[in-house]
């Protein structure tokens, strides 16, 4: 069977949109099963300031922290999408707000991402890197 290059247009952009909306929305209902599905199983995230991370397990168990331990608001505006073929990515800008459920401390982040994304066969995306850091200096 011949792979057929799907079209590009609006829809994707559209979808892509929609994929960075259901990102937040999962963050901000605490709903870590929905957080999960948005990966691809080979992930591999580039946070700040440690290593790097890979398979969605390792990769969303790094998050389950915040899932367990604050209420959290994730608010993120695209700057820029790109598609070709199969793969996409989107760049963010976004801000992070975690209320404890307990005792902890209140965390803040206004930062930026980029998201790689890969077409399933289903014509969905999943994030296949993720990588973000924070527009405020570190203290010191």
């Amino acid at each position: 069977m011949k792979y057929e290059k799907p079209d590009t247009t609006a829809a994707d952009i559209a979808a892509l949109r929609d994929w960075i909306d259901s990102y937040c929305a999962a963050v901000t209902a605490g709903d870590f099963d929905a957080y999960r599905t948005l990966w691809t199983d080979d992930v591999v995230y580039l946070p700040p300031n440690g290593p790097s991370r890979q398979g969605v397990e390792d990769c969303v168990d790094v998050n389950r922290f915040y899932f367990d331990q604050y209420e959290s608001v994730e608010k993120m505006s695209v700057e820029e999408i790109e598609v070709a073929d199969r793969f996409a990515f989107v760049r963010v800008n976004y801000t992070y707000e975690g209320i404890p459920k307990g005792d902890a401390d209140p965390l803040e982040e206004d930062g930026k991402g980029l998201f790689i994304l890969r077409r399933r066969p289903d014509g969905s995306w999943a994030s296949t890197h993720l990588m973000w850091n924070s527009n405020v200096p570190p203290a010191g």
